[in-house]
């Protein structure tokens, strides 16, 4: 055979040899590529944060770590929001390992506004975290990144509904009674719909317009939203509302209060006329004085558990729920109104002081008062006889009752 024939085969066997390695080498390295699936089989949860960011909002972010290769680094997972729920529901597929310890620690312990409970489930490899949330409800996002996914709940603007005038207080103690329950939303868009839960449980509510005023901006439009509950003592009480404007812009609200008798009750006698009344506080907030014992008369004024009044008689008006007492009160600038008798709980009445001195300067049967600024009671004594005794209030700090014995020079009658 020719040299030079040999030689060319030579070199083309060497050449085949050469790319075929190539090829070779080149599967060797691709392949396992091409075979990495999208999705590890499991992956556990490691760690989660929790933050507030006043531009964006609050986040939660959960890191993960995946037990065999994969292209992507964190696990599939669906995402819901249910407004009228206030509630955001997240399940991640195929996980193993979870460190529950931090679920509610690093969260609820976190000073975040728009996010008030946390709770999840684990069934299979499905992993379900439920957020309760309060502000506005803006669609949620999900951010994913190496092996992080956060979830971001973005801040409302003041176009979503807003709260006031929560009643009762929040954080107050009320008495156990037939309480109205209610709170004031402001909106810029009408009214849609609302969603309102106690202790967990949907209640049926009224809703009345209250005002509208409108700018040459924008409008707004006010709304109570109410109800009727029988409270009973020493109950805690969670309300939590979602209101939707027609725009489906929504907020949710929480507020808590209890629910038991005043520290003391007063037991009142048939001598409860003797200083012409006896006292009582006011149970009830936003409590009804009116012009007469009844529910359809004139409205006069409100009073809230703040208040005490003296109740002046008692009399037969309006049968309310098999009760037709009523009382009529010196109330201050409602002085001659009348309350129902359920939002009265008797105080102990004041008593008059058995350790007293009679001044120097007062003569037998002359009259004089003696002040306790302890115990906030007024007594007018005809020398050493009490003849009237009631409740003052004495000067506030800052303007403090000047102790002393003291001459009446004039005295003024205020009609």
């Amino acid at each position: 055979m020719n040299i030079f024939l040999k030689i060319f085969i030579f070199l083309i066997i060497a050449i085949v040899i050469t790319v075929s390695g190539f090829f070779v080498y080149q599967i060797k390295i691709v392949k396992p590529e091409q075979n990495r699936p999208q999705y590890a089989s499991v992956y556990s949860i490691t760690k989660l944060n929790s933050l507030y960011e006043t531009q964006a909002g609050s986040k939660i972010i959960l890191h993960f770590q995946n037990t065999e290769k994969a292209h992507s680094l964190t696990p599939q997972y669906e995402l819901v929001d249910l407004p009228e729920q206030s509630q955001t529901k997240i399940t991640f597929h195929n996980i193993g390992e979870v460190n529950t310890n931090f679920l509610y620690n690093d969260v609820l312990t976190t000073n975040n506004p728009l996010i008030e409970e946390l709770s999840y489930q684990k069934t299979g490899k499905d992993f379900l975290m439920i957020i309760k949330r309060k502000g506005a409800l803006l669609p949620s996002q999900v951010v994913s990144s190496n092996q992080e996914i956060t979830i971001v709940f973005p801040l409302g603007t003041e176009n979503y509904p807003q709260f006031s005038d929560f009643t009762p207080a929040p954080d107050s103690v009320v008495f156990p009674a037939n309480q109205e329950i209610s709170l004031t939303t402001a909106l810029q868009n009408p009214f849609k719909e609302a969603f309102l839960f106690l202790n967990g449980r949907p209640v049926a509510f009224s809703v009345t317009s209250t005002l509208s005023t409108s700018t040459q901006n924008q409008s707004a439009f006010f709304y109570k939203i109410f109800f009727y509950e029988k409270l009973k003592k020493d109950e805690f009480y969670k309300i939590r509302i979602v209101v939707l404007d027609e725009k489906n812009q929504g907020t949710a609200v929480t507020w808590e209060f209890g629910s038991q008798l005043p520290q003391q009750r007063g037991v009142l006698g048939s001598d409860r006329f003797q200083y012409l009344g006896w006292w009582g506080q006011i149970n009830t907030n936003q409590t009804r004085v009116r012009k007469e014992p009844s529910t359809k008369s004139e409205i006069i004024g409100e009073l809230s558990t703040i208040n005490k009044v003296k109740v002046l008689d008692e009399v037969s008006g309006e049968n309310v729920e098999g009760i037709s007492h009523w009382y009529k009160i010196d109330g201050g600038k409602y002085a001659g109104g009348y309350v129902f008798s359920e939002a009265v709980t008797p105080l102990p009445q004041p008593q008059a002081p058995t350790d007293f001195i009679i001044p120097k300067e007062v003569q037998p049967n002359e009259y004089w008062i003696d002040v306790s600024i302890t115990k906030e009671i007024f007594t007018l004594f005809k020398y050493n006889k009490p003849v009237f005794v009631t409740y003052v209030s004495t000067g506030r700090i800052g303007s403090e009752t000047v102790t002393g014995t003291f001459r009446i020079h004039y005295k003024l009658i205020k009609k």
